[in-house]
């Protein structure tokens, strides 16, 4: 709990605390088992910004599990992932991030 700043909330009921608050306890919670399998479907919605960095970095070191993170936001997420996979109409993946770049100008111009 402290790792993710809700110590403080122990004691709170579910509708005393904010979207944050509740997104961090809830990702909290799948994480503090340690699981060999985690889905997070955009985790970092209701996040602040300095909360999303430790999240990230969070999972980072979760090395030993698989996370599979569902995001619009690749720019925030990058760093902290190995493979892509895209969904747009097909479903590609990329086993190594870079050649996701490679194949996209934009990204490419950007990294």
């Amino acid at each position: 709990m402290k790792e993710f700043d809700i110590f403080h909330l122990k004691n709170k009921l579910i509708n005393e605390v904010s979207g944050g608050q509740l997104q961090r306890a809830l990702i909290a919670r799948a994480l503090i088992s340690s699981p060999e399998l985690i889905f997070l479907d955009e985790p970092e919605s209701f996040l602040d910004k300095e909360f999303e960095f430790k999240l990230f970095e969070k999972i980072k070191e979760l090395s030993d599990s698989t996370i599979v993170v569902i995001s619009h936001e690749l720019e925030k997420i990058y760093d902290y992932i190995d493979s892509i996979f895209v969904v747009e109409g097909n479903i590609r993946v990329y086993e190594k991030k870079e050649d996701y770049v490679c194949s996209n100008p934009y990204l490419h111009s950007h990294k």
